[in-house]
């Protein structure tokens, strides 16, 4: 009897103390998401995981692949790509013979 409330008891404490280890690390997240300039800091000592080098793999792979194009990009941001796209079809259509449609794929990025 006593060694059930006491493994109760036990299981209590853990779920209050994983309730505050969430909120702290939420705390955490948010503090170096929004508040903190240079990001959240590198974790070097934690060993890497096979996917996360995994992923720096495809990450290295995908920027030599890309890299031949951006001599030719232009990078806007999002709110920029509408204005730039307008810009230059009034420039390329001086006489205005042209109608330009806008289907609206570009949504709202949040």
């Amino acid at each position: 009897m006593v060694k059930k409330l006491l493994i109760d008891f036990l299981h209590f404490v853990r779920a209050i103390l994983e309730i505050i280890f969430s909120f702290f690390e939420r705390l955490r997240y948010i503090f170096f998401k929004h508040v903190w300039p240079l990001g959240q800091p590198e974790r070097e000592y934690f060993p890497k995981t096979v996917f996360m080098i995994y992923e720096e793999d495809q990450i290295k792979k995908s920027y030599e692949y890309f890299k031949k194009f951006f001599s030719k990009t232009i990078f806007l941001r999002h709110d920029m790509i509408k204005i730039h796209a307008l810009k230059n079809a009034l420039i390329n259509d001086k006489n205005f013979d042209y109608y330009y449609l806008e289907f609206g794929v570009l949504g709202e990025i949040r």
